[in-house]
């Protein structure tokens, strides 16, 4: 058994691996931090063309719609779960608002910036 040390997303996590069979190791060159990482998927809504729209920040699968017309929703409210490579996204309102209309049902694909929700 072995314990090694893992970055992952900037958080360091320490484990515990264990190696079976022959295993040969080779040094590990320590790289200069890169600034140009990848950013995580912020969900995130924007203005759609005839008012306040809610879009998808990711391509993928609806996988529930948490409000209905009429409702009201508040800035952060999750609104939309996208589900992509098996993976669960919120997708969250950047401002409040009614909801107006939903363009999206359960088990649609959707594609980035599509719009899921219209608020007024």
């Amino acid at each position: 058994m072995e314990k090694l040390k893992v970055k992952v997303n900037g958080k360091i996590y320490e484990v515990e691996v264990e190696f079976e069979g022959h295993v040969s190791s080779a040094p590990v060159k320590q790289s200069a931090p890169n600034n140009n990482s990848p950013q995580p998927v912020n969900p995130s809504s924007s203005p759609s063309s005839d008012g306040s729209g809610v879009q998808a920040p990711i391509a993928g699968v609806v996988k529930e719609v948490k409000v209905k017309p009429g409702d009201s929703v508040e800035e952060n409210q999750v609104v939309v779960i996208l589900e992509a490579m098996k993976m669960n996204t919120n997708v969250v309102s950047e401002f409040s608002g009614k909801v107006k209309n939903i363009s999206v049902n359960v088990g649609d694909s959707v594609r980035q910036g599509q719009i899921l929700i219209e608020l007024e």
